[in-house]
């Protein structure tokens, strides 16, 4: 099922994991999780891609571009 949220984990780092933690524990339980490896854009039910980690290439930050383009919002957490 699509979430207005989607968490896309973006390495391996120790911090990645806890995105979607701190996202429950302030109200959020409405999300989903991806690694960015597999992201190719997000639906229209997404509301907001929270990008979780620093490791992104060239590829996924293109793709990441085009999401926001087309209105999504982004957040980024290193």
């Amino acid at each position: 099922m699509t979430q207005p949220i989607l968490i896309l984990r973006a390495g391996n780092a120790p911090s990645v994991g806890l995105a979607a933690e701190v996202l429950r524990c302030e109200g959020f339980p409405w999300f989903s999780e991806e690694s960015l490896e597999n992201f190719d854009g997000a639906s229209p039910e997404v509301k907001l891609v929270v990008v979780a980690g620093g490791d992104i290439d060239a590829r996924a930050a293109e793709r990441l571009a085009k999401t926001v383009a087309g209105g999504t919002h982004l957040i980024g957490l290193a």
